[in-house]
């Protein structure tokens, strides 16, 4: 079974496959005690059919990957976030830093080289 895209009224169809309502849908936790309860129940390993143990888990994923994307959209930006901008701009924030210590090192240099210079 191939992996397809899943918007609001797919998720509606398949909550209502797995037996839930949309609020009870929404928890994550509920989600996958209800896939364990129908895997428990239709796996191959105890009499189950192959397909529709198949069928459980897909429909599974597929929720679960909407739920992910759907809270990714409603998450705010965080300064410390790990997403690939989050991580530029760290890499920047910390090559500027070794910049300025750099810039600060040479500075006390210079300076404690003019004070030699101005005692004689």
């Amino acid at each position: 079974m191939t992996l397809e895209r899943c918007g609001r009224a797919r998720f509606k169809q398949d909550a209502a496959w797995f037996g839930l309502s949309l609020d009870e849908a929404k928890s994550t936790i509920v989600l996958r005690r209800r896939r364990d309860e129908l895997i428990s129940q239709h796996h191959p390993d105890r009499g189950g059919d192959v397909e529709k143990a198949a069928r459980i888990n897909a429909i599974y994923a597929r929720m679960a990957r909407y739920l992910n994307a759907r809270k990714a959209r409603r998450r705010p930006a965080v300064p410390g976030d790990r997403g690939v901008l989050g991580e530029t701009l760290k890499a920047s924030l910390h090559a500027g830093a070794a910049q300025l210590s750099a810039l600060a090192v040479a500075a006390a240099a210079g300076f404690a080289l003019l004070q030699k210079f101005r005692k004689r």
